[in-house]
């Protein structure tokens, strides 16, 4: 339990993390006050640039989680300029972790540069590969009977329930994708730990946010109207 309790909290503020790099992405891309061409060139370019340099960014990324679980890690870094360094340890844990860390801007760049998709996908490849990171850590440290299997789909329900907003979904599904019904209560445990900390941090999901603030807008405008004939009466 004191992996589990652990990697709730690095999950949620990973979750944060993917959050706030969304937003200033989208912020930098709309101060630009690029044509949509030119966006498109502009989101592709980084991440054709991204991708050679880390090439489990590209696409969905499961193959990468497949090869995490299986403790595979040549595969993971075979195809990038990693490869050409002698593999130690050390190797796949910087690997991992500026895969973690830019896998946020790849992901918002594609969605916010006119390419389709969403947070979903991403959200559990890097779930998985922050847990697989983890496992390598504390192997590292002390610890040396890790359930690596365990933490890479525990985390990936924590990074989803802490991104989209919806812990219900991320254990159900990875509880029936995994078939791993034995890891109900580690599940609920960092789903619900990853989703305080992103309530406590914003209240209404990301995505809603520009419709939730459109509805205040419309309340109280229609307060406005409401209360106009009566003052026009005062008046």
């Amino acid at each position: 339990m004191p992996y589990y309790l652990i990697l709730g909290i690095v999950t949620g503020i990973y979750a944060r993390y993917f959050v706030i790099i969304s937003q200033k992405v989208e912020h930098y891309l709309k101060k630009l006050s690029l044509s949509r061409l030119r966006k498109a060139m502009l989101g592709g370019a980084i991440l054709s640039l991204l991708c050679v340099l880390f090439p489990p960014l590209f696409g969905e990324g499961y193959d990468t989680v497949k090869a995490s679980t299986n403790g595979n890690t040549q595969a993971i870094i075979e195809n990038s300029f990693f490869r050409y360094f002698e593999i130690k340890d050390w190797t796949i844990i910087l690997f991992l972790l500026l895969v973690c860390l830019l896998k946020a801007f790849a992901t918002s760049f594609t969605i916010l540069s006119g390419g389709n998709g969403g947070n979903f996908a991403p959200s559990l490849f890097a779930g998985g590969t922050v847990g697989y990171l983890f496992a390598l850590v504390c192997q590292q440290i002390v610890f040396t009977d890790i359930p690596v299997t365990n933490l890479v789909l525990v985390v990936m329900a924590g990074a989803m329930s802490g991104v989209l907003y919806a812990p219900l979904t991320a254990i159900f599904l990875i509880a029936e994708s995994s078939l791993g019904y034995d890891l109900f209560i580690p599940l609920m445990i960092a789903s619900v730990i990853s989703y305080l900390i992103a309530k406590w941090f914003s209240p209404i999901s990301p995505e809603l946010k520009s419709m939730a603030d459109q509805v205040k807008a419309l309340r109280i405008n229609t307060t406005e109207i409401f209360f106009l004939p009566f003052t026009v009466r005062i008046l």
